[in-house]
């Protein structure tokens, strides 16, 4: 898949978690269900680097 697409999709997932989420918090709280969405995201991302 063309880098290009893979970086849109990183962009569309992100969107999506800040859309019902919110920006990532200034401070990691374990209890906060922004951050653990966005644990989520870092996790897929990171998980399917170079494979989206």
């Amino acid at each position: 898949m063309a880098k290009t697409q893979s970086k849109n999709y990183e962009e569309w997932i992100k969107s999506i978690v800040k859309k019902h989420y919110g920006k990532r918090c200034p401070d990691h709280v374990k209890e906060c269900a922004c951050c653990q969405a966005w644990d989520i995201y870092d996790t897929i991302i990171d998980a399917n680097r170079g494979k989206l």
